[in-house]
């Protein structure tokens, strides 16, 4: 099980299909803990990049998305958009956005 709680990196969650990280975020939200800002980075970043993989099926990409958005979007009503991690989680959401699908 994921430990959302303390940081994790992009890298730490590569290896996790779309529908584990998916369960594992929506169980941690379930339970109302709060997120590492590091680990909150990386998820959405994660999802973010899995909402755009076409060897995913339309509704693992789709419930990426809407839970990256969900989450991009709490994180900066708590962390302010013009704060440090706020640039930091919007410009790497726009590099993410940036590429290009293969």
């Amino acid at each position: 099980m994921l430990n959302f709680s303390s940081p994790l990196t992009f890298e730490s969650l590569t290896g996790i299909s779309a529908a584990d990280l998916l369960k594992a975020v929506n169980k941690s939200c379930a339970s109302g803990a709060a997120m590492h800002p590091e680990a909150l980075k990386a998820v959405v970043f994660r999802l973010t990049i899995l909402s755009r993989d076409l060897s995913l099926k339309q509704h693992e990409r789709d419930a990426s998305a809407e839970m990256a958005s969900m989450l991009a979007n709490a994180a900066l009503k708590t962390y302010g958009s013009r704060s440090t991690f706020g640039s930091e989680l919007l410009a790497g959401v726009q590099a993410i956005a940036g590429r290009s699908v293969a």
